[in-house]
């Protein structure tokens, strides 16, 4: 498992980066390990939209756009602290 950060100024690519990226990854290999994209709660839908546009997707199983609140209820999950 990796993490990986794009920074840059507004309007530099960081987004087209980040969705252009996932889509070359779901298309050469739809099963493999899961793929995430952390975007501000606002964004969530926008940024889902904006991934599975691509008409030459077959499937997103291994693609998930999350916000930080989303993030911090899975591993509070994952680690028995919520019941």
């Amino acid at each position: 498992m990796g993490l990986r950060f794009i920074l840059g100024p507004a309007g530099s690519g960081k987004t087209w980066t980040c969705l252009e990226e996932m889509r070359q990854e779901l298309k050469k290999d739809p099963l493999g390990a899961p793929l995430l994209l952390l975007v501000p709660e606002q964004a969530t839908f926008q940024m889902e939209y904006a991934l599975l546009s691509d008409s030459e997707l077959e499937g997103s199983v291994r693609a998930g756009v999350w916000s930080f609140k989303r993030l911090s209820w899975k591993i509070l999950e994952e680690q028995g602290e919520l019941k």
